[in-house]
């Protein structure tokens, strides 16, 4: 029908919850977190179009969250913008300047739909298929490899990115990112980063020779293509399980380094990208001892 206003969330990716229409082309979405107790980060991603091109306005209302992540507008899934400023409305402002409660408890934005989808995204989305798209193309350098070290909750593959140009190295980087789906822009600095070491400058040669890198560009497939908040399909933060190993997403990174320390490989330097409120580069505190805790940092 013309005058019907349809909402989507059957895409990987999506997350949304409840739509109900308010009369005058005003419509209250609900978007609620996988299973709680969690730490909120109260992604979102859903389609919206129209038989008859109009104005409408969407109301973003959260379960026990607020407004942390400014909307982005696509109309083709992949090429993101941010929406335009005025069409952005703050409801409840938050207090301070800084963490989920500096955030508005909703917010509306106003756009003009037509008869194909548009998207809008907490993020850009960068799914489980995009991510090894990715990975693909930058394995047609003969340095690069990429093969699969496990399997996620749900079956889908623990891909591994290997950069080896030199036989006889055996210092070597460990990467890991995207453990909360949400986090995409850590991510995108993690593939800034593995676009720079396999790079054509002297400096990213030089690297090379003397280091191998291993990345998980994707730590939890599962949640980020069922649109998770923070968790994989076990309900837990999987950056909370790098000590028990409960989750086969974590298991497959130990499996993995266990095997290629067994080979001889020394393990140098790790690093796991992360999105978070400010810009933050910190190691583990010198305090702490043990071979396997040596030269990591996170990056938020």
């Amino acid at each position: 029908m013309e005058d019907e206003t349809y909402f989507s969330n059957n895409f990987d990716g999506a997350r949304l919850n409840g739509v109900a229409y308010d009369g005058n082309d005003h419509y209250t979405i609900w978007i609620t977190a996988e299973n709680t107790p969690i730490n909120v980060s109260p992604w979102y991603s859903f389609k919206v179009w129209t038989g008859k091109p109009r104005e409408i306005t969407i109301k973003l209302s959260y379960q026990d969250s607020r407004s942390r992540y400014y909307p982005k507008i696509s109309l083709d899934g992949i090429h993101f913008k941010a929406l335009d400023s005025t069409a952005f409305k703050v409801i409840n402002p938050g207090e301070g300047e800084f963490g989920i409660k500096a955030a508005p408890e909703f917010a509306e934005i106003t756009l003009r739909i037509g008869n194909k989808p548009t998207w809008i995204s907490a993020q850009e989305l960068y799914t489980s298929k995009r991510v090894q798209e990715w990975v693909d193309s930058l394995s047609i350098k003969p340095f690069i490899s990429n093969y699969e070290i496990g399997k996620s909750h749900e079956n889908r593959s623990m891909q591994l990115m290997e950069i080896k140009e030199y036989p006889n190295t055996k210092k070597a980087l460990m990467i890991i990112s995207r453990q909360h789906p949400p986090e995409v822009t850590g991510f995108l600095v993690m593939k800034s980063f593995m676009e720079t070491i396999s790079g054509d400058t002297e400096q990213a040669k030089n690297f090379r020779k003397e280091y191998d890198v291993f990345a998980v560009p994707l730590m939890n497939p599962d949640g980020v293509d069922n649109g998770h908040w923070r968790h994989n399909m076990g309900g837990i933060d999987l950056n909370r399980d790098w000590e028990n190993f409960n989750q086969p997403e974590t298991r497959s990174v130990r499996d993995f380094l266990n095997k290629k320390s067994n080979e001889g490989y020394e393990f140098v330097f790790g690093a796991d990208f992360h999105s978070t409120w400010d810009d933050i580069y910190y190691p583990i505190d010198s305090t702490v001892i043990g071979r396997e805790r040596k030269n990591c940092i996170r990056l938020d």
